[in-house]
């Protein structure tokens, strides 16, 4: 299981191997709940619905009505672009645990994608709430706020820059949402260097991994 979470954190290209430990977790321990959710997510990035799916239902089977089963299930939909439905499963999961910060992002990131960004921005502000240090939830209400990028939204994720502590993964998060900001209020230059430091990080985390750009790959996934 722990194998799998290691080869998921390379990134896609270990994704045969995530999966291979995971389903080796499982034939050693058949009511393991988070290696089903794992490989019901895993699936579902990549697109491949029916396997998801059947992930999810032994998922289901030993924990139907738990938060991050609700959480399984609106990650499906929300990859088949069935965005409307997807909220009712995240709604679902953070009624039963109000403290599940993952499916507050997913719900936010649901409502955007129907067009519904004050609620989105709701659901982001909640999970500030539950974790205030957190990157993601300032990046996601800029980005939920496109058009308004007032200095009063962007210095927070200013502030988070300036801390060392952060991961590569969380700086170009912030470096991408800071320049996005800048750009919707016409601040170009300032906008062009935040983008160009979280191009360079994008970069230098794929070369760590051996991610390197395939042209046709790029092609096939436009």
């Amino acid at each position: 299981f722990r194998l799998g979470h290691a080869y998921r954190a390379i990134g896609d290209h270990k994704l045969e191997d995530a999966l291979a430990a995971y389903r080796q977790a499982v034939k050693l321990q058949p009511d393991l709940y988070a290696a089903y959710l794992s490989m019901t997510a895993l699936l579902a990035d990549a697109l491949r619905f029916d396997e998801a799916l059947d992930c999810y239902a032994h998922a289901a089977r030993l924990r139907p009505d738990a938060a991050l089963t609700h959480e399984a299930m609106g990650i499906i939909l929300l990859r088949q672009r069935g965005a409307a439905s997807a909220v009712e499963h995240f709604r679902r999961a953070v009624t039963i645990d109000p403290k599940l910060f993952s499916s507050w992002n997913l719900l936010g990131i649901a409502l955007q994608a129907q067009g519904l960004f004050e609620e989105a921005q709701q659901c982001f502000r909640q999970m500030l709430v539950l974790q205030p240090d957190a990157v993601s939830p300032h990046s996601q209400l800029v980005s939920s706020s496109r058009k308004h990028g007032s200095q009063k939204e962007i210095e927070p994720l200013l502030e988070l820059l300036r801390r060392p502590d952060l991961t590569p993964e969380q700086r170009m998060s912030a470096e991408y949402a800071v320049g996005t900001a800048l750009d919707d209020t016409e601040r170009f230059d300032e906008a062009f260097e935040h983008f160009s430091r979280a191009n360079s990080l994008a970069k230098e985390q794929r070369a760590l991994t051996g991610d390197c750009y395939d042209p046709e790959a790029f092609h096939a996934f436009i």
